[in-house]
């Protein structure tokens, strides 16, 4: 019996978009691709999720390759991603009614050590969880196993009575692997509450 839901954050809980951060800015298509590039996509951003790295030592980093006129916006980009990010329209109201059931709600998360001290708590629907596990936090990252192992070592849960859900397959993957049964989000609320009440009703 499934007793225990695991939630991603971005992607699942938040719209957490690079493209939709970048057009919050008057930027060239250029200077987007170039700002993804240079931000989102690198070794260092990789380095936050595994907690070794944070966010003024990478600024310190990648400032030297980005031009100095885009030093602000790139500042902003990496402290204040989450200002400008927007819930995952109708989750938040879903998890406050499984809350309600009876299910224990918990979070699993590739973030950096900014998410518990700085904007989790300003995610629509987290004051219903019941605990959570941060990448950074632990000293690894989804899909490797030993951040399941974190999650249910650190609350005593039985991965025969969890299921995680996660917007990336290879995130999924990980926790099937783990003997954790597991749903993708596609970003549908909708399309996800049939896939999970078909998925309790049957485990």
């Amino acid at each position: 019996m499934i007793k225990n839901i695991i939630f991603d954050m971005g992607g699942v809980l938040i719209d957490f978009d690079f493209d939709k951060f970048l057009d919050h800015y008057q930027l060239s298509p250029e200077e987007h691709i170039f700002l993804k590039r240079n931000i989102f996509e690198t070794l260092e951003w990789a380095r936050m999720d595994r907690g070794s790295l944070d966010e003024e030592k990478m600024y310190e980093i990648i400032k030297e390759r980005i031009p100095s006129h885009l030093h602000q916006i790139t500042y902003e980009l990496l402290f204040e991603w989450d200002k400008i990010c927007e819930p995952m329209i109708g989750m938040a109201e879903y998890i406050k009614e499984l809350k309600d059931r009876g299910y224990k709600i918990y979070l699993l998360s590739n973030a950096s050590t900014r998410c518990m001290k700085d904007y989790w708590y300003r995610v629509k629907g987290s004051e219903y969880f019941d605990g959570q596990v941060v990448s950074a936090d632990v000293g690894y990252i989804k899909p490797e196993k030993e951040i399941y192992e974190c999650l249910l070592n650190k609350y005593q849960l039985d991965k025969k009575e969890c299921v995680f859900i996660d917007d990336r397959i290879n995130n999924v993957e990980g926790a099937y692997n783990y003997g954790i049964e597991a749903i993708p989000f596609h970003k549908d609320v909708a399309l996800f509450k049939k896939d999970l009440e078909e998925l309790l009703l049957r485990a």
